[in-house]
């Protein structure tokens, strides 16, 4: 699973290098739900498919982008990121002053970047599979159609198994941008 926890860093800290945290000095403030258990095929656990950046909005919201680890009914039988009993392929709302988490959008295959731009809108960069990487702007409750609609193929060329209409993106919220190949997106960064 994905763990966001926090450390207090004391304001006598001079540099990074000083500070000493032990594992019981970390307060943990999300922990995805449930755990997944380990696949059993070629790949146990895919970690590059777990997005995992984060984003804060004042006054106390952090957003983290979860990805789906590869559990998309192709890569492995059940698909997460459009099922919203689960905690991956979504973008999660983190509350820090109350603690409360929400799954805020969700149909996300591996967003990894997130940010908060000069006029408050939330965007993900996200990972598609072999072209259909996206560029998103993110609204409360949207789905972004992960993995029932994307703009990519399987490795050997062929539509992904679950779109009903390729090459269209149109029964769920559409990617700002979609590039076709893909470019590898990473993290997002405003420049001012």
């Amino acid at each position: 699973n994905t763990t966001v926890a926090r450390l207090d860093i004391p304001t006598t800290s001079e540099s990074a290098s000083s500070i000493v945290a032990l594992p019981g000095d970390w307060d943990v403030i999300f922990r995805s739900q449930p755990c997944l258990p380990l696949k059993t095929g070629s790949k146990a656990l895919e970690g590059h498919m777990a997005g995992g950046r984060l984003a804060f909005r004042p006054p106390s919201t952090l957003f983290l982008s979860s990805g789906d680890y590869h559990w998309d009914s192709t890569n492995h039988p059940v698909a997460l990121a459009d099922e919203m009993d689960n905690d991956y392929g979504k973008v999660i709302a983190i509350e820090l002053d109350s603690g409360d988490t929400e799954r805020y959008a969700y149909g996300f295959r591996n967003p990894q970047g997130i940010i908060i731009d000069a006029q408050g809108r939330l965007w993900t960069s996200e990972h598609g599979p072999r072209g259909g990487d996206e560029l998103n702007l993110i609204h409360k409750g949207a789905n972004y159609g992960w993995p029932r609609e994307t703009l990519g193929t399987t490795p050997v060329k062929t539509p992904w198994p679950l779109t009903e209409n390729y090459g269209r993106h149109d029964r769920s919220s559409q990617p700002i941008y979609a590039w076709l190949p893909s470019v590898g997106l990473s993290n997002l960064t405003q420049i001012d």
